[in-house]
C-alpha cells in the first residue's frame, strides 16, 4: 500500500470551460480545478498544505496569506520540483508502456506556470478528454491484487472512444459509443469512429496512433 502513495497517478479531464487535474507523485498531491475563468490549486505534502485561488496563496501550516505577484511567484516556486518529478515519471511510463504523454506533460507544465487553458488539451473535433493513469484492485483476483492501468476517453462530435491499457499484463480493452451514452466493445464501431478522427495537433496525433494500435490487427 505504501507504494501506492509514492507511485505517480495522473488524471486530466478537459471540456470546454472546465478543467480538472489530479496528481499524486512521490508523496506530493496536486489538485487543480477550473470552471470558466476561475481556478484553484491545492498542494499537499507531509510538511505543507497550500491553496492558491483568485491571486491569493494560503499556507495552512505557516498560517500566512500572500497576494498578487508575491503569491503567484511563491506558488510557482512551490510547484517547480513536483512538476519536474511528474514529467520524469510520466516520461518513464511512456517509454516503458508506450502510452501517449504529450498532452499530460503540456498540462503539468502549464500548471507549473499557473497558466490554465483547457483548449490546449483538446483538439478541433475533440469536446472531451479524460486521461487517467492509476492503479486499481482487480475484482477477478483473490486478496488485494492490483494492477496499474491507463484509461483514455475521447468525445468526438457526439461520438466516443475509450481504451483501457493494463500496463503490467499488457491487456487491452476498447469501447466505442455512437452517442456518448451507450458504450460497447464492437471493434468495427471503434474503427468507424476512429476513421473520422483527424487530429490537427501533435498531442492528438500521438493519441490517435496509440488508440488505433488497439485494433490494428
Amino acid at each position: 500500500m505504501g507504494e501506492w502513495i509514492r507511485e505517480t497517478s495522473f488524471r486530466l479531464v478537459a471540456t470546454q470551460g472546465n478543467l480538472i487535474l489530479q496528481c499524486n507523485c512521490r508523496g506530493k498531491i496536486l489538485e487543480v480545478q477550473k470552471v470558466e475563468s476561475k481556478f484553484n490549486i491545492k498542494y499537499f505534502t507531509n510538511e505543507r498544505r497550500i491553496s492558491y485561488e483568485n491571486g491569493k496563496l494560503f499556507d495552512f501550516h505557516g498560517l500566512t496569506v500572500l497576494k498578487g505577484e508575491q503569491a503567484s511567484s511563491q506558488m510557482i516556486e512551490t510547484l517547480s520540483s513536483m512538476v519536474s518529478e511528474v514529467e520524469e515519471d510520466l516520461s518513464a511510463v511512456s517509454r516503458e508502456a508506450g502510452i501517449p504523454v504529450t498532452v499530460a506533460l503540456t498540462s503539468i507544465q502549464d500548471v507549473g506556470k499557473l497558466y490554465l487553458d483547457e483548449r490546449r488539451y483538446l483538439d478541433f473535433s475533440t469536446t472531451y478528454l479524460e486521461y487517467d493513469l492509476g492503479r486499481e484492485y482487480l475484482k477477478d483476483r483473490p486478496g488485494f491484487a492490483s494492477e496499474r492501468r491507463f484509461r483514455l476517453t475521447l468525445h468526438l462530435q457526439g461520438q466516443g472512444l475509450k481504451t483501457v491499457h493494463w500496463l503490467e499484463s499488457g491487456r487491452g480493452e476498447i469501447y466505442a459509443s455512437p452517442d456518448i451514452t451507450n458504450w460497447g466493445s464492437d471493434i468495427q464501431e471503434f474503427r468507424r469512429i476512429m476513421g473520422g478522427f483527424r487530429p490537427t495537433s501533435q498531442a492528438f496525433q500521438e493519441i490517435r496512433e496509440y488508440m488505433s494500435a488497439f485494433v490494428s490487427q
